[in-house]
């Protein structure tokens, strides 16, 4: 069994951006005290035929099908993150993820000390983004159809963004990774909603050269000393 079909490039504009190309191939079929069906697939970028999936996405594991009871479903599907870090990948690669605005007004305000958006003011990514595997035992209780993910960014910080004491650590424009958690929902048969839950403050890493001579007392605190 072997099908090819498109889909849209993560961050891209439906109608501008082209769509990525993705095929399926049955891999195992077994039957047990329920059915398995295994299928690999493959996802390429015409404009971009040279690029391969990098080599720490091929790490494969079973899928965790949420926190949910077997006998509360009938049908469930585990999709390798593998899959959709290429996706994201191959979006990074075209330079979507260059731009991306922050002057929409926000729904709830900030917790940290920033400045709002400013009119044109745009973070740009530094690295393709990563989804990974999340504890899901440190955190709250999901209801059916909601899930949480891990999202691993590196990011261009844009300068004017920080502000108080902060802004006496850190240099005005700086490049941050950290670990967002995101509690997706689904809203209905084709979409899902993405919530910021929370993000981990020990993944963040400044690069020692953005911060100010005072921050760099204190790069214990707030930087990874092995982040280059």
């Amino acid at each position: 069994m072997d099908e090819t079909k498109f889909i849209e490039a993560p961050g891209g504009v439906k109608g501008h951006d082209a769509p990525f190309q993705w095929g399926l191939q049955l891999k195992e079929l077994s039957q047990n005290d329920n059915l398995r069906l295994t299928l690999d697939t493959f996802i390429e970028d015409a404009q971009n035929p040279n690029s391969e999936p990098e080599v720490s996405q091929q790490q494969k594991r079973p899928a965790l099908l949420n926190t949910i009871r077997q006998d509360q479903f009938d049908l469930g599907v585990g999709i390798n993150l593998a899959m959709i870090n290429r996706l994201l990948q191959l979006s990074f690669e075209r330079k979507i993820f260059e731009k991306i605005p922050l002057d929409k007004p926000q729904t709830k305000p900030l917790k940290c000390a920033v400045k709002p958006a400013k009119q044109g003011q745009f973070l740009r990514l530094t690295t393709a983004p990563k989804v990974l595997p999340v504890d899901y035992s440190a955190l709250p209780q999901l209801s059916w159809g909601e899930a949480y993910i891990k999202l691993r960014l590196g990011v261009q910080i844009p300068a004017g963004t920080i502000t108080g004491l902060q802004k006496t650590l850190i240099k005005d424009s700086f490049i941050m990774n950290i670990d967002l958690i995101l509690k997706l929902k689904k809203r209905n048969a084709r979409s899902l909603s993405a919530q910021l839950w929370t993000f981990d403050y020990n993944s963040i890493q400044l690069n020692r050269h953005d911060l100010t001579w005072v921050g760099n007392g204190l790069k214990k605190v707030i930087v990874d000393n092995e982040y280059k």
